[in-house]
């Protein structure tokens, strides 16, 4: 027997590390780096995943589990964020899955080129079958990082970057990137609501000539450009939420019934005895001159508060911190009158409206037409603090309404026309779809109710968390990352997102990597406002990247179409 020992001895003395190296060859390293092209001066993040099988688990606070990264003159690291560990009566482990996140900077003189990044991962893994810990061990992991030049071609890419240069170099240029920025931005949804107002006010003042219809259109988007700018100005320097004023139910009320009485008074409904100077600045009469489209555009200028662009952050972030009020009006300015261009073109067009018949009825045809859009404006804008049920009833009365003034309870004649015969039909068309809406309003309220409603309708949004500690505590038990989305009810492009971007079947695949938090905004409340603050969320949608630890990794602003958000959460997957 002891000379068996003897012969065999060194086999019989790694039986047990043959064992553990079994386990050993199961653990996975994994490095990434998120962008994996970076100009000198940007940031990215090295990610390290380590995968444990089953029987193996690490402890978490001993000080054997450590990731660090080497030191390399060209980049400048920041202090890894480790997970959540697991909290078990013998102490805190980690198991499974393990991602540790490291923040990185390129240094402004690192030469173009292949970069590489390594990190040191020591650990110690313990069996769980066996009870028993061996000794740590370190390994050597990394990955490349591409490394492009700063030259005129690959410098600032986009118009806010591209603004952002301007404004540190202090160049007149950013006074023109505004105003394309605010060009771009009239085509989006957040300024349809605009354009019915601006067919109705310069259409019923304009005396029948292009250049009439375009001297009002300019002289209501300067008014516009005032309040818009004004209020930009107020929000970048008291730190409150871009839109939010204008958006208050006050605000809302107030406006709506101003233009409904407006859209009444051109339909013809009856004289709204409103005080005189306020009457001689938006009635109808008004309307026609200068002064009127002015005061008409300064109120106007409450309702084009557009959801936040990347360009809108860059102005009011450097109105903020370290601008000059006046230069910072005079970029919103010349943002407005980007935005207002489209508005211009349409008031000069709706002023032509006139010129086309020389006859009578068809003059008034054409104001009650425009005077129809201001009440359906009016009543969208109102919508706003209603619930979907109450704004469906809402619109259900304005058809009804519609339909009353084409004549669907109108009797018909022997002797009657053509046209008023259509005007009829048309008019029973939109009772008829009045009684649709409120039909299918108490439908889905009763549908809205129902358990599994509710229970599909949660699987759909597929788990978004409305409560922010809910989410983090969440986020340190998974050791995901945050994707945290604030949003308004009042916002469009907020709604484009709910509609085009989160439902798409890769964007819904991302999201799997993530905590969903979902913040609203639509009330100025105490909480949101510290929740603003605290996250520096200057308008609407604004979508965040947070670590479990609640550190900043990313963030973007406005509308993104899907294949733009894959590309901005894919930086943040670490491994997939």
């Amino acid at each position: 027997m002891s000379r068996f020992l003897l012969k065999n001895w060194p086999t019989i003395f790694l039986v047990p590390f043959f064992f553990f190296g079994t386990a050993l060859s199961q653990i996975q390293i994994h490095s990434k780096v998120t962008p994996d092209t970076l100009a000198p001066g940007e940031k990215g993040i090295f990610f390290v995943t380590i995968r444990l099988p089953k029987e193996i688990h690490l402890n978490a606070e001993s000080g054997l589990f450590k990731v660090e990264p080497e030191k390399n003159p060209q980049i400048q690291f920041q202090k890894p964020q480790y997970p959540a560990y697991i909290k078990t009566a013998s102490g805190p482990i980690y198991k499974d899955s393990i991602q540790v996140a490291i923040p990185f900077q390129l240094k402004k003189g690192i030469r173009s080129g292949m970069d590489s990044l390594f990190v040191q991962v020591t650990l110690q893994k313990c069996s769980e079958d066996q009870n028993v810990c061996y000794f740590p061990e370190t390994f050597r992991t990394g990955a490349r990082v591409v490394i492009r030049p700063l030259s005129p071609q690959t410098g600032p890419k986009g118009i806010s970057e591209k603004l952002a240069h301007a404004l540190k170099k202090g160049s007149g240029l950013a006074f023109l990137i505004a105003f394309l920025a605010g060009l771009l931005t009239s085509l989006t949804p957040c300024v349809y609501p605009m354009i019915p107002i601006t067919l109705a006010v310069i259409g019923a003042g304009a005396s029948g000539s292009r250049w009439s219809g375009f001297f009002l259109s300019l002289v209501y988007v300067l008014g516009i450009g005032i309040t818009f700018s004004t209020l930009g100005i107020i929000a970048a320097k008291t730190g409150s939420l871009f839109g939010s004023f204008s958006n208050h139910p006050v605000v809302i009320i107030f406006v709506s019934l101003v233009f409904f009485a407006m859209g009444l008074s051109l339909v013809g409904g009856f004289v709204v005895q409103m005080p005189g100077r306020l009457r001689a600045g938006l009635g109808k009469t008004s309307a026609k001159g200068l002064w009127g489209a002015g005061l008409t555009g300064i109120l106007a200028g409450l309702l084009v508060s557009p959801c936040i662009t990347p360009v809108l952050v860059v102005i009011l972030t450097w109105v903020a911190t370290q601008g000059s009020v006046i230069l910072g009006f005079g970029l919103l300015f010349s943002f407005a009158m980007g935005l207002g261009v489209l508005f211009i073109v349409l008031g000069t067009f709706s002023g032509v409206l006139k010129t086309l018949p020389k006859s009578g009825a068809w003059m008034e045809a054409i104001e009650k037409g425009l005077g129809i859009l201001l009440l359906a404006f009016s009543v969208g804008f109102f919508q706003r603090i209603l619930s979907p049920f109450w704004a469906k009833h809402l619109w259900a009365v304005f058809l009804v309404f519609l339909g009353t003034f084409l004549g669907a309870f109108t009797s018909l004649e022997r002797q009657s026309t053509t046209k008023q015969k259509i005007q009829k039909a048309m008019g029973v068309l939109f009772v008829l779809w009045a009684f649709f809406l409120m039909y299918s309003a108490f439908g889905e309220r009763k549908e809205a109710l129902s358990p599994k409603f509710q229970a599909e309708h949660f699987s759909q949004t597929n788990g978004w968390i409305r409560s922010e500690w809910v989410a983090f505590e969440e986020a340190k038990r998974t050791g995901k990352s945050i994707l945290l989305d604030a949003y308004a009810d009042w916002c469009a492009e907020c709604r484009e997102l709910e509609k085009k971007t989160w439902p798409d079947a890769e964007v819904q695949s991302l999201l799997r990597n993530f905590v969903l938090l979902k913040l609203d905004f639509s009330v100025g409340e105490d909480s949101t406002k510290a929740l603003q603050k605290k996250y520096k969320i200057l308008g609407m949608p604004t979508m965040i990247i947070l670590s479990p630890n609640g550190e900043e990794l990313g963030r973007t602003t406005g509308f993104q179409p899907p294949e733009k958000i894959i590309s901005f959460l894919r930086t943040y997957v670490p491994y997939n």
